[in-house]
């Protein structure tokens, strides 16, 4: 999500203070997508936006972000730079009894 973001944003060079909070709709997200998917392999393996080492995996992702955007009943998604990493593994460590708080709720 955050690739479509600086995407949605013609950002050269990503940024995460203006990627991070960005409201994009669900037809802005598939404008993106459709013009990576218009690129063809090729061309989004070089997009600097996606990088070489994740150009065959952003298509996956883009899918599953469609199907998800589908079936949501919403229009609207807010982009998160950060915080999935950080939210698992404080589900874990109050999972494993590690944190004083008690357990995540």
């Amino acid at each position: 999500m955050t690739t479509v973001a600086a995407s949605f944003l013609n950002l050269k060079r990503y940024d995460r203070a203006k990627v991070d909070g960005l409201q994009m709709t669900s037809d802005q997200i598939d404008l993106v997508i459709r013009e990576y998917l218009t690129l063809g392999p090729d061309g989004r393996r070089n997009d600097p936006r996606i990088g070489r080492d994740r150009h065959a995996l952003f298509m996956s992702g883009a899918a599953i972000l469609q199907a998800l955007m589908r079936i949501w009943p919403t229009d609207r998604l807010s982009v998160a730079d950060r915080g999935l990493r950080e939210g698992l593994l404080y589900a874990q460590m109050s999972a494993d009894g590690v944190l004083e708080d008690g357990p995540y709720t």
